[in-house]
């Protein structure tokens, strides 16, 4: 993941468990999609959960991109044949 999309995540996910009232820190959410422990107490699952979600919905997102410009391609090649008619 690039350096500006794991700042930006971390961000995100600090900026909405902390609406939710989840106290921890940005410097203890950075570590914490960092490191990923295995034992974890659940303000961290809450920041990890969320993570994992948007993460998700990042693939997804790009999947459609993906697949927006091949079809984008592909209008456009049909439309150059049907000029070429």
């Amino acid at each position: 993941m690039a350096t500006f999309e794991q700042k930006a995540n971390s961000l995100s996910a600090h900026a909405s468990t902390s609406i939710e009232g989840n106290p921890l820190p940005l410097t203890e959410v950075k570590r914490l999609l960092k490191s990923k422990p295995e034992n974890i107490r659940d303000t961290e699952r809450e920041v990890l959960n969320y993570n994992r979600i948007l993460e998700k919905l990042n693939e997804k997102i790009r999947k459609v991109d993906d697949l927006s410009g091949s079809q984008t391609a592909m209008i456009g090649q049909s439309n150059r044949q049907r000029l070429q008619k």
